[in-house]
């Protein structure tokens, strides 16, 4: 028996030893240990606090050390069926270090413009997550696998990248899934975070962890958690309009933002409990974070009163809640409900009409006309008139 465990043993290091070698031909650096790879990414996190933190995105909060070796094995786990969670772990670590290679196009195509790609963020942002997710297998870690699935969708790689249509796509079947997804679940595990002051996973440590995927991101502050999650919303107004007027997401704003000043009383009441590899332990740095936090939220305020304001101003200009007008509400003899009976060139009553024409934009909700084609033939003669 121990000569077996002997032989085995020479193996592994004659196989860590071709590895080393394939690894010096391909131009790769030599592997980390659990150890060095630890200290190289809770040393960057401290970094990037202290002077990146308004770059955007999450370029410089979510990232894999030395990644090189997984950069195309998103490829194969995206056909993996069924997955479970260090299958979608390993997809999110190797789609991050694909991204930070600067070439998103197939990553993007295959996302949001693919049967199977759309299936399997489905099935992610389906899955049931927790806190203390562990290593089960058909469970995702809010900390592990959600926090670094929305790194990768607010990578500046991902939302520059040329494909916009296709990350569109992207951002429009997680905001079909808002409640579910973000306010019933992400929110919902921030809270918890929130309430322990602690992202520690009781049922895994970070040693395991890695030992199970050595390329797994390890978050080393809460404070990674809010930025993401604010920049991924602003980043979801910023494609789809309609959501500034969701109430669901009027609901997920409210609640980052009390959920931000609970944190920061903790933080001040007890910010010696906090570990010695959490940015926010220095006094400067957390006031620098909260200022950019705080700062970022009414950003998203801002969007989300603007586009409001906005559709009660269109409403009020042109009354276009009512749905029919008879013949004593007409602005002109040039107005009718039948598009029909509508003279392509204005008359004279209509051109020194005092009211502007009404055109309706693409997500203007109060057009008078319920979805579908009678609406969309409306909109098209009245902006080719």
């Amino acid at each position: 028996m121990r000569e077996r465990n002997t032989n085995g043993s020479a193996n592994f290091r004659g196989g860590r030893d071709r590895q080393n070698e394939a690894d010096r031909n391909n131009n790769m650096p030599p592997d980390l240990s659990i150890s060095e790879r630890k200290k190289l990414q809770q040393r960057t996190t401290i970094e990037n606090f202290n002077s990146k933190l308004t770059h955007g995105g999450s370029d410089h909060l979510v990232f894999i050390i030395s990644g090189e070796r997984i950069a195309t094995v998103w490829k194969n786990k995206l056909k993996k069926s069924p997955w479970h969670q260090n299958d979608v772990r390993i997809f999110i670590s190797s789609a991050l270090v694909t991204a930070d290679s600067q070439i998103t196009s197939e990553l993007v195509s295959k996302l949001g413009n693919s049967e199977n790609g759309q299936k399997k963020l489905k099935e992610i942002i389906n899955f049931p997550m927790s806190c203390d997710a562990g290593l089960k297998e058909r469970v995702l870690s809010f900390q592990y696998v959600v926090l670094p699935l929305l790194g990768l969708l607010t990578r500046t790689a991902i939302t520059n990248c040329t494909l916009g249509k296709h990350v569109d796509t992207i951002y429009k079947t997680i905001y079909k899934n808002l409640d579910s997804f973000l306010y019933k679940n992400v929110m919902k595990m921030l809270e918890t975070l929130v309430q322990r002051n602690s992202i520690v996973d009781k049922y895994v440590s970070i040693d395991a962890l890695l030992s199970h995927e050595l390329y797994s991101f390890i978050p080393s502050s809460l404070g990674t958690f809010f930025l993401i999650i604010v920049r991924f919303l602003a980043e979801l107004l910023r494609r789809i309009k309609e959501a500034s007027a969701d109430e669901i997401m009027q609901k997920i704003t409210l609640n980052l933002r009390e959920l931000t000043t609970k944190y920061h009383q903790t933080i001040e009441q007890q910010w010696s409990s906090l570990s010695s590899t959490d940015p926010l332990n220095n006094s400067e740095t957390r006031k620098y974070f909260f200022t950019t936090l705080r700062n970022e939220i009414d950003e998203i305020d801002a969007v989300i009163e603007e586009f409001n304001n906005n559709e009660r101003n269109i409403s009020e200009t042109y009354d276009i809640t009512n749905e029919s007008s008879d013949d004593d509400e007409k602005e002109h003899d040039n107005d009718f409900e039948n598009i029909s009976e509508i003279s392509i060139i204005p008359t004279e009553e209509e051109i020194l009409c005092d009211r502007p024409p009404y055109l309706p934009s693409l997500f203007d909700e109060r057009h008078s006309l319920p979805n579908g084609a009678a609406k969309l033939l409306d909109r098209q003669f009245l902006l080719f008139k």
